[in-house]
């Protein structure tokens, strides 16, 4: 009896870093104290630490000098530039959202490998995204009268906090998509589909420019990865166009007139100016993370935005661009250290579905792209969700492709999980 109690601790201790990773991405958007939001972290890696089965070596990812040098070196230039930050209060504050983000790499990076893990991380993506979707549809319904920025404003969460931050569900689709294929209760897959129900509807009353193009975008990457349907993505677009416009007309969002009215109301452009211009006072590392407010209304107040830009005269806290903050508040080094990870990145996931063409690897990939070119039009370190998508995509980078195709041939990937 002993050895059985003890033998069920010890799978209830292996199967506990995958249950608190996925409870973690599936509910960190709600409007809960970060103190409590990273407790499933915490016991995930606890238990990492009390697996009373060590790995063998086959079984654990090894990290390349390269990789590892590369991801060193963009922390590096991020923790010089808050030494060197011209306010280490607010840089401070804003580095501490990477605290969570670790925690979700080191699990990622431990774990990718196996295929529970795989499994988990499709569940909490995709619980993130009904988490989001229920979220906004809660505070729509009370009040349908409402802008979409207020819907968000009475939320209090950290993570949804303008309506563009809802292209955290646009990112995390390719991992419920996935899910559809790989989940085999029918009631599990009932909650798949409807969570990209609730998540289309979401997108079609916020009326985010950003997030339908995104969804647009998606839908041709999807099917670029399978080249067989490329040639339906016109048709698909257009099907979805005229989706939106009856939407659009029934709701009286005025999402048409946005997007065709998109550099008349977009006041993007003089945020991205500031950016692109001021740089150059601090041009190394920039004026420290998190500093990017201060610097926008010192342009603001010398009116050093020409006047044929829609000037955005809130309080403009970053700089609506992952590529313009890094330069701005990070300088060149920053910028240089962002790109390369970038970079290194991408190619790794790519080279991963054109080798290995695993379905985990193509939606991860298909994932981090959406989340690259978002970045460069809107996102921020500043939110703590884009903090932990990227922790989450270095962590995959960081895992050994090679070991993961050995352990996913041998469990067929996550269909066996």
């Amino acid at each position: 009896m002993i050895t059985g109690l003890g033998t069920l601790r010890g799978k209830a201790i292996q199967k506990t870093p995958y249950i608190a990773l996925a409870i973690y991405l599936g509910f960190f958007p709600l409007p809960i104290p970060v103190a409590i939001s990273i407790v499933p972290l915490l016991l995930a890696s606890l238990a990492l630490s009390l697996a009373p089965n060590e790995p063998t070596p086959d079984a654990i990812s090894t990290v390349g000098r390269n990789r590892l040098m590369i991801v060193l070196a963009f922390a590096v230039c991020y923790a010089v530039t808050v030494i060197f930050s011209q306010n280490q209060a607010i840089s401070l504050q804003v580095s501490a959202l990477f605290l969570p983000g670790l925690l979700v790499l080191f699990l990622v990076y431990s774990l990718s490998h196996q295929p529970p893990a795989r499994l988990a991380l499709i569940r909490g993506t995709t619980l993130c995204i009904a988490v989001v979707s229920s979220l906004y549809l809660f505070s729509y319904l009370n009040n349908p009268q409402a802008h979409s920025a207020e819907v968000l404003a009475g939320l209090g969460s950290y993570a949804l906090v303008v309506p563009n931050d809802l292209a955290i569900g646009i990112i995390l689709t390719p991992f419920l998509i996935l899910g559809l294929s790989v989940e085999r209760k029918p009631w599990v897959r009932f909650c798949y589909w409807l969570t990209l129900l609730l998540f289309s509807i979401v997108l079609a009353i916020s009326g985010s420019r950003l997030c339908l193009a995104g969804a647009a975008l998606l839908v041709v990457l999807i099917l670029g990865v399978n080249r067989r349907h490329l040639a339906l993505a016109p048709l698909i677009l257009l099907l979805g166009l005229l989706i939106l416009s009856a939407v659009d007309l029934a709701t009286n969002t005025g999402v048409m007139h946005k997007l065709t009215h998109l550099v008349q109301y977009n006041g993007r452009l003089s945020v991205w100016f500031v950016g692109l211009t001021q740089w150059t006072a601090e041009p190394w590392l920039g004026v420290g993370p998190g500093g990017f407010e201060a610097v926008y209304q010192q342009a603001l107040f010398n009116e050093l935005i020409p006047t044929w830009m829609q000037v955005d005269r809130r309080m403009v806290t970053w700089a609506h661009s992952l590529a313009v903050e890094a330069l701005l508040e990070r300088g060149v080094l920053g910028l240089l250290a962002l790109s390369i990870l970038g970079y290194a990145v991408f190619t790794e996931l790519l080279q991963r579905t054109t080798k290995g063409a695993y379905d985990f690897h193509r939606a991860a990939f298909m994932s981090f792209v959406m989340f690259a070119v978002m970045g460069a039009l809107e996102l921020t370190l500043q939110r703590n969700w884009v903090v932990i998508l990227l922790c989450l995509y270095i962590g995959l980078y960081l895992t050994n492709c090679s070991t993961a195709r050995v352990q996913g041939e041998q469990d067929s990937d996550t269909n066996d999980a």
